[in-house]
């Protein structure tokens, strides 16, 4: 006599990432008898761990085949593979004007994004002031060294910042 048992049903959900950002694992498995009481991953870079839900970050950009192995109380298991998505970060870039003081300094974003197009931008010019658009103009109303920042974003959400110091006369 022959008794067969249920085996799980191995299912995940994984957001697409981006290169060196954490990609999040969620265990979607199920069992009609019994309980889940072991859960393995292999992240298609030799990357591996047995926790319920896991993150991972990426070296690199490309396409990863996520395997995902589900042991239940019963003796039983189940494997799914879902390919993952690691896009690469976009390149922060911008150069300006002359900065004179009480004069208009353009800034100009130059940055360039491999994956996707740059969808959003976030400047710092140093003197607690900000921009959210492209190509801003900005003027300071004093001499000095200033530290501007700008963040770009793409549009599969991925963020790069470029820091320069800048000298206003």
């Amino acid at each position: 006599r022959i008794s067969f048992k249920p085996a799980p049903n191995a299912d995940f959900n994984a957001d697409n990432a981006c290169t060196n950002n954490l990609a999040t694992f969620t265990d979607n498995s199920t069992t009609s008898t019994g309980s889940l009481t072991g859960w393995s991953w292999n992240f298609g870079d030799l990357g591996t761990s047995i926790a319920e839900d896991a993150t991972h970050a990426y070296s690199a950009p490309g396409t990863y085949t996520v395997t995902h192995v589900v042991f239940s109380s019963n003796g039983c298991r189940d494997t799914i593979q879902k390919p993952l998505e690691i896009y690469t970060l976009p390149q922060a870039l911008f150069h300006q004007n002359t900065p004179c003081v009480g004069n208009a300094t353009q800034f100009v974003d130059d940055s360039q994004s491999p994956s996707g197009s740059i969808i959003g931008w976030n400047w710092l010019f140093g003197d607690n002031s900000s921009s959210g658009i492209q190509n801003p103009t900005h003027a300071y109303s004093s001499a000095g060294n200033y530290t501007v920042a700008m963040t770009v974003t793409s549009s599969f959400g991925c963020k790069d910042t470029i820091i320069k110091q800048i000298t206003v006369i």
